[in-house]
């Protein structure tokens, strides 16, 4: 079968798939798609929550409930998601380490924004509002698998 590839091509010394050129179409297409799945599913698939991959989801999570654009909280959660998904051992540290100190922290805020007063707390308010809204959305199901 193709499978053999034993018949010689003039295009095998372009690229390393190049000798696929002179097979049948179909059959160069479902082969080629299946070497493209095979190489996503290596790369998207059991990587551990250490080193900087660790550090780059706690960054992008800390954007969730940092930062005041609406847009941006809602992209950093999509991002989270998808990397929570792929990277094993990220849940539980991810909440216990990133988004429960946090709480803890906006709470402490909570309590103490009742004693400031003007533009001050006006900030303030602003400010806890979208780190809670960030901040519920994530622990609410915003992060899908968490």
């Amino acid at each position: 079968g193709f499978d053999q590839e034993v018949q010689a091509t003039i295009m095998e010394g372009l690229h390393p798939n190049s000798r696929w050129r002179d097979s049948p179409r179909v059959w160069w297409v479902e082969r080629f798609q299946e070497v493209i799945e095979s190489r996503k599913q290596q790369r998207c698939h059991g990587h551990r929550y250490t080193g900087r991959r660790r550090s780059l989801i706690e960054a992008v999570c800390r954007q969730i409930f940092s930062s005041s654009f609406a847009s941006v909280r809602a992209h950093a959660m999509e991002t989270v998601t998808f990397s929570v998904r792929y990277h094993v051992g990220a849940h539980w540290p991810l909440v216990q380490n990133v988004l429960l100190p946090a709480l803890a922290d906006e709470t402490a805020a909570a309590l103490r924004c009742g004693s400031l007063t003007g533009s001050e707390a006006d900030r303030e308010q602003q400010r806890l509002n979208d780190s809670l809204t960030g901040l519920s959305g994530a622990l609410g199901g915003g992060i899908q698998g968490l």
